[in-house]
């Protein structure tokens, strides 16, 4: 056979001119088997996942409309892309044949475009195009060619075609270029090569089954991406009865019936004898409608062989309206493509299985582009299930339909009939990874409870990034613009992939390698569940760097804490879009980490309205997957001010600036006194924090502690910051039992306590009589200690303290809502101290009385004159002061930057740096020039006065900085003015330097022209220039004096010629008509156009921030509120103290490190501010809280779509009413032409009846 095999080369067409194309010519008795090894082997053809039988006719067609076409051909191109599958035809470039090789060659061009485009592929893997022709010689145009083929050098006969130069013959048929096998068959008829073709197609089946789930073979491993293929040797195949065809687990053969003549009909029902199914696609024309129309009819018939009885003149009628040439021939070929047409209907429906699947063109759910869908159907409708080897068969038909990408038909024809969960195989999740939009198969695939710690290891990591499909985003971004393509191994996902993620998220450490490894093989450091959450969140980084959005969103669904991770993810996607080159890819992976922080947001305003308690939890929570940071810390890092800016994330803001301290609010009616008094006073004086300030109670913190960790997965979290008022009702005094003995009754008041003490009394009335005596006296002197509160204090204060004196201050002192108090109120006193020293002069003068005495004698006379005298320089006690508290205040910032790192609160490091160290040059410049007065060597008094006012510059602006922030009404003003400062007013005065240079000079130059060229003149014209911006300096210079036209020069002789100005003193201002329009144009420039472009620059801004001021302020606050909590206790310059007794602390606790001592009345006051514990029991709420979440998302979507839905629905109606009204006009005519037979056979009978009456009857035998 190899002797009869060759290559031919068409040189009619440009793309496959240089291609050499398979083919061998057999005759029909050919040996089969031989046959199909030698196309499997010396071809080296891949084993295929489906093949498909495109049968149609080649004489039998007629043109399509353009939509179907293009629609024809975008439905074999995605099955072509999707799955490697194999095309069956008769070869020809005529028909639907001719469509498909067009669809091949526009593939084949998009592929060629692709190649050039990506020269750096990292496995961009395409499905191989196979395209078989199996051709009758009766029709082949130019069959003399392959008579007389050369040989090649390597012994195979080569054949040159040239289909472009002659028409050709009648009957005679041109060759498709595109296919890429052909099977020439000699000696053929329409019906021979029909059987051929299903005997040889069935044979290519079964080896290709048992080659598949045998192994045997190599050619499986052939890629069309392969430049080089190795020579495979001959094998022998196993046997193919051996295969799993019959369960659905071999190759699966699909036939495609598209128009079509008679010589089709007896292909189809071969296929369906053969148990092969068959898609018919009705609207195509020819044999296919009249196939279609067979099926509808007996569809829904109760008595199969009754209807078709009762169809077959219809048949024979459309068949004989379809193919005139049946009309003309013979009888009982007209009968034999009928009766078969009939059998094919008998043969649908065998054992449970149903080979037929209908593809109409007409209705709107039908679309040829979806071809794939209804050849899966086609599949599956033909597939016996067994018992033995259910597991195996949904595998492959599994594989099968992530091959096709259709999620929809798997989740109904797989997942839900199955009764139990499916266990799916890792190699399927690998793949629903690696293959490109397969992200509902992996929610698919996750629904099933698949474990992915199981599979995902180190390795398996490597194997993603390394084979994925859609490498581009990964190799450009990350590989490129990131790390400068190094090569994808064991160091970057053991060092790399960390160096990523801290980047991006601030977060260390994110991934363990080993440990993914060590899970994977069952040996877990931590519990399952915690090796489930960690493979998960790498899968989720995974699909980050890959830029694969909507599986990023899938993995999130099934995550044991999504809001943290929406947050990570978010701000991994911000950080992704800085090495995005082009513009749009930025703004698109932009938009993804907004949308997943939006989606973070809505799960939290869920929780938020569900349990306040557990979105509190949950904000207050430290995650050790995310570096032991909480929700809030993260967002703050990834710069998410959306997140910070939501309702809860503020109150919970709120309460942390609060600490664990309430001000007590006025009472309606009393004296208003501020809430920063309050503190102040409070904090300074003490004694009023007994009116002002509300203290939790430690008991029911310890009660809350408890019944957080007894709760329930329904339960909820009490936060020490909830707003419940503690439940002291147990802990009230009860009146005891009335009994003989005297007690005591306490009642426990708002200013203290009284005790009320009555003796008891045998008579039960006199003794009650006497309890509600007193009660009356005590509520008397109650009301009016509540008077005297309202009046003086205006606010009402309860419960009962648990806290000592001492242990409430520290609460209120270490509060930063007191330290944010205390340290601007010192400040302020810092700056009003600045400002006395910034007035006084550098040096020292002193009024000294010194006796001078005369000069006629010693004692005649002795006068005092005051004289001045400069006292040698001396050490001032304000300026070691104020040196001193401005040292302090540089030790605060420090000691703040040292404790936001620690805390991992850190952002603007730069400029946190940068403040720090010009603190420390004034400091020392100040200690110079004031303290130790190095002036006249160094520097000058001046320059000193210089030093002290910037330095009160700077503080005073940054003591806005710090404390105005915080502020609900100076916050969101603060950041208006930083975008017009920083943008627009930049902006304006770029806009304006032009016409400040060029009016400054040219208004100097223009009204004192005959001034010398010095640095006076250069100052002159930089003050007319930039002070032109506030006053109208030009404009009051045009005035005449008396002076200067004193000086007016009126000879124009040689000698004044060098005089430009009009006087002789240089200082007069030359007036003129020119210095008039220069200075004029200057101001309209400057006053009225530029100054109103400034104006409508700052409007513009406060527009467009007006919807992110306030979420821009909340999310600074933040930062405000973390630097007072890391402050020091006391405020400069007290805080040495406080740095003395933490220096002494520190090495107390140095020494006793290892006994472990600790005070469990000062852990009491810790734990109120401690972090909540990582907890399990919350992540089924989390979950089912996302769960709801894409719930509502789905329904919202739905709601969307109800009007196109309810069009389709019309639509389909109408093509129904339309089916109906084609039915109703079809049996009208069937009615009519029975009425034309009766109304014949009526008109026959009674003319047969007026001829036989109107003979002559025959004369009787009697008269004969």
């Amino acid at each position: 056979m190899e002797n009869l095999a060759g290559v031919i080369k068409f040189t009619s067409d440009t793309l496959a001119a240089d291609e050499e194309k398979p083919y061998i010519p057999v005759f029909c008795d050919v040996s089969l088997k031989t046959l199909s090894e030698f196309m499997l082997d010396r071809w080296k053809m891949k084993v295929p996942d489906v093949m498909i039988s495109i049968v149609t006719g080649v004489s039998y067609n007629k043109p399509w409309p353009e939509d179907y076409a293009v629609d024809f051909q975008a439905g074999l191109t995605k099955v072509m892309n999707t799955s490697h599958a194999w095309l069956l035809t008769h070869g020809f470039h005529t028909g639907i044949v001719k469509l498909l090789g067009e669809a091949v060659r526009d593939e084949l061009d998009r592929r060629t475009a692709h190649k050039a485009r990506f020269v750096r592929r990292y496995n961009k893997r395409l499905s191989q195009i196979t395209l078989i022709g199996i051709c009758s010689d009766s029709l082949v145009n130019e069959l003399e060619a392959f008579h007389g083929s050369d040989s090649t050098s390597s012994g195979r006969r080569r054949v040159e075609l040239d289909l472009g130069s002659d028409k050709p013959a009648r009957q005679k048929y041109n060759l498709d270029i595109f296919h890429t096998h052909y099977v020439i068959v000699n000696g053929s008829t329409s019906k021979t090569i029909t059987t051929f073709r299903t005997d040889l197609e069935k044979d290519l089946q079964r080896f290709s089954s048992c080659r598949k789930n045998f192994g045997a073979g190599a050619t499986e491993n052939s890629s069309e991406d392969e430049e080089n293929h190795s020579v495979i040797p001959h094998r022998s195949t196993p046997d193919p009865s051996a295969s799993k065809i019959g369960s659905g687990m071999g190759v699966p053969l699909v036939a495609l019936l598209l128009q079509g003549g008679p010589p089709e009909i007896q292909q189809v029902w071969t296929y369906l004898k053969n148990r092969t199914p068959v898609v018919v696609v009705k609207g195509s024309g020819l044999v296919a409608d009249i196939f279609a129309y067979v099926y509808e009819e007996v569809a829904n018939s109760g008595d199969l062989e009754k209807e078709l009885q009762s169809i077959t003149p219809e048949i024979l009628k459309r068949l004989e309206a379809e193919f005139p040439k049946l009309k003309q021939g013979s009888e009982e070929e007209k009968m034999d493509c009928c009766t078969k047409l009939l059998d094919c209907m008998r043969l649908d429906h065998q054992d449970e299985q149903h080979f037929i699947t209908l593809l109409d063109l007409a209705r709107a759910s039908s679309d040829l582009a979806d071809l794939d869908l209804y050849i899966l159907r086609a599949i599956f409708g033909s597939q016996k299930t067994r018992e033995l080897d259910w597991r195996e068969q949904i595998k492959h038909d599994l594989v099968l339909t992530l091959q096709w990408n259709r999620p929809d038909f798997a989740r109904e024809e797989i997942m839900r009939k199955s009764a139990v969960k499916i266990k799916v195989d890792k190699d399927i999740f690998r793949l629903a990874l690696l293959m490109k939009n397969r992200e509902d198969f992996v929610d698919l695939i996750l629904q099933q409870g698949f474990k992915v710690h199981k599979f995902l290891s180190h390795r398996a990591l490597i194997d993603l990034f390394c084979h994925a499909e859609d490498t581009e985003f990964f190799s450009v971004n990350v590989l490129g613009n990131l790390l400068g393509y190094i090569p994808v191994g064991e160091r970057f996902v053991l060092e790399d992939l960390n160096w990523i993620i801290t980047t991006f998220t601030r977060v260390e450490q994110f991934t363990n390698a080993y440990e993914l490894s060590t899970n994977a093989c069952g040996i877990y450091s931590t519990e399952p569940s915690v090796a489930e959450r960690k493979a998960l969140n790498v899968l989720i980084v995974w699909s980050i760097l890959m830029g694969r959005h909507k599986l990023t969103e899938i993995v999130w669904k099934y995550v044991e804490d999504p809001i943290t991770t929406a947050i990570f993810v978010s701000a991994m996607w911000n950080g992704l879009s800085r090495f995005c080159r082009e513009p749009e890819q930025e703004n698109q992976v932009r938009a993804w980490g907004k949308d997943f922080g939006a989606m973070g947001m809505e799960v939290l305003n869920m929780a938020y309205k569900e349990s306040l308690d557990r979105a509190f939890d949950l904000l207050d929570r430290e995650f050790p997957d995310f570096g032991r940071r909480t929700p809030v810390q993260l967002a703050y890092d990834a710069k998410n001010r959306w997140f910070l800016a939501h309702p809860c994330c503020q109150k919970w803001i709120n309460r942390l600036y609060m600490g664990n301290i309430v001000i007590a609010s006025d009472h309606p009616g009393a004296l208003h006194i501020p809430e920063f008094l309050k503190i102040l006073l409070s904090a300074f004086f003490v004694f009023p924090m007994f009116f002002w300030i509300h203290f939790p109670s430690l008991d029911s913190v310890e009660a809350r502690r408890a019944a957080a960790r007894k709760r329930s997965t329904k339960g909820t979290t009490i936060n020490i910051f909830a707003d419940e008022p503690s439940n002291a009702s147990d802990k009230a005094p009860r009146p005891r039992s009335l009994g003989s003995e005297p007690e005591s009754y306490e009642r426990i008041s708002l200013l203290g306590t009284s005790k009320v003490r009555f003796e008891g009394d045998n008579s039960k009335t006199s003794w009650l009589m006497q309890l509600q005596e007193n009660q009356q006296k005590a509520q008397k002197t109650e009301n009016q200690r509540r008077i005297l509160r309202r009046v003086f204090f205006g606010a009402i204060t309860g419960g009962e303290p648990q806290f000592s004196l001492g242990e409430r201050v520290y609460l209120l002192w270490t509060a930063p809502v007191t330290k944010f108090w205390t340290f601007q109120f010192f400040y302020w006193c810092y700056l009003v101290l600045f400002s006395v020293v910034t007035l006084m002069p550098v040096c020292h003068h002193l009024d000294v009385y010194r006796p001078r005495s005369s000069e006629t004698g010693l004692m005649q006379g002795l006068r005092f004159d005051v004289v001045e005298e400069r006292v040698p320089n001396q050490i001032s006690a304000i300026d070691i002061v104020l040196w001193i508290w401005t040292a302090l205040l540089t030790a605060e910032a420090l000691y703040q930057n040292y404790n936001l790192v620690n805390s991992r609160h850190v952002s603007h490091a730069l400029a946190k740096i940068l403040e720090v160290a010009c603190m420390l040059g004034f400091l020392a410049a100040y200690f110079m020039v004031r303290v130790l007065s190095l002036q006249p060597k160094m520097v000058n008094a001046y320059t000193a006065k210089v030093l002290m006012c910037c330095g009160l510059l700077y503080f005073s602006y940054r003591l806005i900085g710090i404390f105005f922030p915080i502020s609900d009404t100076l916050g969101p003003m603060l950041v208006r003015i930083k975008y017009m400062v920083g943008s627009d007013f930049l902006n304006y005065l770029k806009m304006i330097l032009p016409f400040m240079l060029a009016g400054g000079v040219t208004v100097q130059a223009i009204m004192y022209p005959d001034l010398p060229l010095n640095w006076e003149i250069a100052r002159l014209t930089f003050h007319k220039a930039f002070f032109s911006l506030f006053l109208a300096q030009p404009i009051v210079d045009l005035q005449y004096t008396k002076d200067c036209e004193a000086t007016r020069l009126n000879d124009t002789s040689s000698d004044t010629y060098c005089i430009a100005g009009d006087y002789q003193n240089k200082n007069c201002v030359t007036v003129g008509w020119w210095a008039y329009f220069i200075v004029i144009q200057f101001m309209v420039m400057l006053k009225l156009i530029l100054a109103t472009l400034l104006y409508a620059l700052f409007t513009a801004t406060q527009l467009r921030i007006e919807a992110d001021a306030d979420s821009i302020w909340k999310f600074k606050r933040y930062s405000v509120v973390m630097e007072f909590v890391n402050r020091a206790t006391v405020p400069p310059p007290f805080s040495l103290l406080h740095y003395m007794y933490f220096g002494v602390r520190w090495v107390i606790r140095e020494f006793k490190k290892e006994c472990g001592h600790r005070e469990s009345r000062k852990n009491d006051l810790l734990r109120l501010r401690g972090r909540r514990s990582y907890r399990h029991d919350d992540f089924h709420y989390w979950k089912g809280l996302v769960r709801e979440y894409f719930r509502q998302r789905h329904r919202q979507t739905r709601e969307a779509e109800i009007t196109q839905r309810s069009l389709d629905k019309l639509v389909q109606i109408n093509e129904i009413l339309k089916h109906q009204t084609a039915s109703l006009r079809h049996v009208k005519e069937r009615l009519g032409e029975v009425e034309a037979v009766v109304t014949s056979l009526t008109k026959t009978t009674t003319e047969l009846s007026k001829t036989v009456h109107s003979q002559p009857q025959p004369p009787s035998s009697t008269n004969a």
